[in-house]
């Protein structure tokens, strides 16, 4: 077990304890409630901490208590947040631990007005059994302060969010992450949210996010009429949707403000071409076949493209047509594809940043890569090119960051223009 030393506890006049990204940390000093004078416990990214030392509520000095793991016992369950006026981010953790949504009242995270980020999430193996009803009743229970600008939720078990991620209390939200909610068939109006800049949505067994009022039957309608669609998400610049396999992409036509768009290839076919906003990220999702480039003929000033999961690229004349301002292309996670289409390359005319991502079946580069003429940053992560040969093209380029992870075996001879290149400019870097 990773513990901190007990005598930890004799520095009495310690204000400030970061152990911010400490993965391996399990546990925290049993004793840690009698530093009294810390202000600050900063635990981001401790994800194999187990539980808190008991009565945290002693420390009620604390300004930051950016991890809380909900305990089995009393004395470091939720009720232990109630006096603590924590402030920047919090998550807590195993949720699936509370049994009565009237403990999670007790923390009074709607008292907590300077609190922005909130991370909530269950925790459950595939023994656990799914308790609907209490996930939902707890979730409400856990209501932030509308100064709350991003809200993550992970794992939760029940069938509908609760009311209070309407545009009514939580108008301060900018971002939306809820992953590993498999069960949720219901969304609350988060299209009125009128700050709401970013929404991702993974592994989710929701239809739509834009649904019509309350049908007769008092349950909520998941019909196609997506009501007031045009004027949901005002102010959206990033929305991802990945692997929701029921999810219907909503008809949006307010999109003059999106940046960055994760969705399935055949999504892309339901975005009306004049709504596209001309400087566009795509990440493209396709697990079952292979990436049609014609699903982007119609975005013809796209800037940056990712190709995660494919199992190969199939090449239309159309489709390459919108590549001509592509500037960045990351194929990733494409654990079959054995090659990029030399033919695709040859139209990649602008394209300033080529980064390949966990692709171990790709052992030759295309020789069309010579064609590259505007590349800047080769990045090679996860791959394992057989030929030394594949770099030579880039002897004499613009090339300046050519990063490559793992180590190669093998590497070609060194080309002295493209090191003295990579050290003269300042973002400039080589790593092998």
């Amino acid at each position: 077990m990773q513990a901190l030393p007990n005598s930890l506890c004799t520095l009495w006049n310690l204000q400030i304890l970061n152990l911010d990204d400490c993965v391996r940390l399990e546990a925290l000093p049993k004793k840690l409630t009698s530093l009294r004078n810390l202000r600050h416990l900063c635990l981001w990214g401790c994800k194999s901490l187990r539980e808190m030392p008991s009565k945290m509520r002693e420390l009620n000095g604390l300004k930051t208590l950016s991890m809380f793991v909900v305990g089995h016992k009393r004395g470091n369950q939720l009720e232990e947040l109630e006096c603590l006026n924590i402030s920047g981010r919090l998550q807590i953790r195993h949720l699936e631990r509370v049994k009565d949504h009237m403990d999670a009242k007790k923390a009074k995270i709607a008292e907590k007005n300077n609190l922005r980020n909130l991370r909530l999430s269950w925790e459950r193996n595939a023994l656990s059994k799914l308790v609907e009803e209490v996930d939902e009743r707890v979730l409400e229970a856990l209501e932030p302060h509308p100064n709350l600008e991003r809200l993550y939720i992970q794992g939760f078990s029940g069938r509908y969010l609760p009311r209070w991620m309407e545009n009514s209390t939580q108008r301060k939200i900018v971002e939306i992450n809820i992953t590993d909610c498999e069960n949720i068939r219901h969304f609350p109006k988060l299209g009125e949210l009128p700050h709401l800049e970013n929404l991702f949505l993974t592994n989710m067994g929701v239809e739509y996010i834009i649904e019509e009022e309350e049908v007769g039957s008092g349950h909520p309608g998941l019909s196609k009429e997506q009501q007031s669609s045009k004027e949901a998400f005002p102010n959206l610049e990033c929305l991802s949707i990945k692997r929701c396999s029921s999810f219907v992409f909503p008809s949006i036509s307010s999109l003059e403000k999106l940046k960055y768009l994760g969705c399935r290839s055949s999504d892309l076919a339901l975005l009306s071409e004049h709504d596209i906003p001309s400087k566009l990220s795509i990440e493209v999702e396709e697990n079952l076949t292979c990436f049609p480039i014609e699903a982007l003929k119609k975005f013809s000033k796209l800037r940056s493209l990712t190709i995660e999961n494919a199992k190969e690229i199939s090449l239309t004349r159309e489709g390459l047509e919108a590549l001509k301002e592509l500037i960045s292309l990351w194929p990733e996670s494409c654990q079959t594809m054995r090659c990029l289409p030399e033919r695709m390359l040859r139209h990649l005319t602008a394209l300033e940043d080529l980064t390949i991502i966990t692709c171990p079946e790709i052992l030759e580069l295309p020789e069309d890569i010579k064609h590259l003429h505007n590349l800047k940053f080769l990045q090679l992560h996860w791959i394992f090119p057989r030929s030394r040969a594949c770099l030579k093209p880039f002897s004499t380029s613009l090339l300046y960051t050519l990063q490559i992870f793992p180590n190669l075996e093998s590497l070609p001879d060194q080309p002295p223009s493209l090191f003295t290149r990579c050290y003269e400019l300042p973002k400039g870097c080589i790593d092998f």
